[in-house]
């Protein structure tokens, strides 16, 4: 595993007893390319697999560095022109698929969706959800009766705080107990200051918490009584996934690759994005109607359980990497560098 200094991949890799290797990933000068290089020659390296911008161009030119095959997934949709030099690029929504295929131009033979995955919440972890939602609905100070409204996703204008907090004021006309609890840190100062205006003028800070970046999201789950997602685009969200097999009534807005995991009042409730009014609307139809979120957190359980899992997601992946190698393959099954 290559990755950043302090990176969590590393740390999880290095506990499992995997080899690692701390880079930065720099391109010029070219020593950490031939660095890594020599790492893939010497422990006969069969595929190089990358995830996040800087990491697939650093694989794109390992490929010709190292003479080894490279196959990036697609997180996200940017004009980057590096994605075509992939012998395999991995859609993780075929949304992003198609943005690659269209922009990027990606090969139509080079590119395939296979969808993120998340592991079902433990036995332990399923058992203990009452005495979990206690302790976290006490560590937030929230009442038995407040209806608590979660919102995970680093603040950035992107996953759409804004629309939700313009959203509140109706919320709250017709449900005071409701509370909004937003979980996820920030990178641009700008945008946290445009919330803080907001929740300002519509005297909300009461209403409103910030938690910042957690580590116990799925614990945080359990203590929520609805998970919105009001982004502004998502090429598949894990977000969503992690509430969905935790058993939260979702409303999500319907971008990019959200429709693909989430069926409009099947599984769950899809909304325009930028649009507080359907957003209040819809969050006060499921705080109505015990039995819709029931009925709606039933199906999204066993979507996420039959399409999502780890087991069937890895197999298809480990398939792509196996071709990818082709006769240079020389260990079965291939072994892979992931940056």
């Amino acid at each position: 595993i290559l990755g950043y200094p302090g990176a969590w991949a590393l740390e999880t890799a290095a506990q499992l007893d995997f080899q690692t290797i701390v880079s930065d990933m720099h391109r010029w000068p070219t020593d950490e390319l031939r660095r890594v290089a020599s790492f893939i020659h010497q422990n006969r390296i069969d595929v190089v697999h990358t995830h996040m911008s800087k990491a697939n161009f650093f694989g794109v030119l390992l490929r010709w560095f190292a003479d080894v095959p490279s196959v990036a997934t697609a997180h996200s949709c940017h004009l980057q022109l590096h994605w075509m030099a992939n012998n395999f690029v991995v859609a993780v929504s075929e949304a992003t698929r198609r943005y690659h295929r269209l922009v990027n131009l990606v090969p139509g033979s080079r590119i395939k969706t296979i969808h993120n995955s998340i592991q079902q919440p433990s036995a332990v972890h399923r058992e203990q959800h009452q005495s979990i939602r206690n302790r976290v609905r006490s560590s937030l100070g929230l009442k038995p009766d407040d209806f608590a409204i979660g919102l995970v996703g680093r603040i950035a204008p992107q996953k759409g705080q804004l629309t939700i907090i313009e959203a509140m004021p109706a919320i709250l006309a017709a449900l005071p107990q409701a509370r909004l609890i937003l979980i996820g840190g920030f990178d641009t100062p700008d945008y946290l200051a445009q919330i803080q205006r907001l929740l300002n003028l519509h005297h909300l800070e009461d209403r409103v918490q910030m938690l910042g970046m957690r580590s116990d999201v799925l614990d945080l789950l359990c203590g929520i009584d609805l998970l919105a997602q009001p982004s502004l685009w998502e090429s598949f969200p894990i977000s969503m996934l992690e509430g969905m097999a935790a058993g939260v009534p979702i409303v999500a807005s319907d971008v990019g690759g959200v429709r693909e995991c989430l069926q409009h009042n099947r599984s769950g409730l899809l909304i325009p994005p930028k649009n507080p009014e359907e957003l209040s609307s819809a969050i006060l139809k499921l705080a109505a109607s015990p039995e819709l979120c029931t009925r709606l957190v039933n199906e999204a359980k066993k979507v996420v359980r039959l399409q999502f899992a780890p087991e069937s997601q890895t197999a298809k992946l480990e398939a792509v990497l196996e071709s990818v190698c082709g006769n240079r393959a020389h260990r079965s099954p291939a072994t892979q560098i992931a940056a």
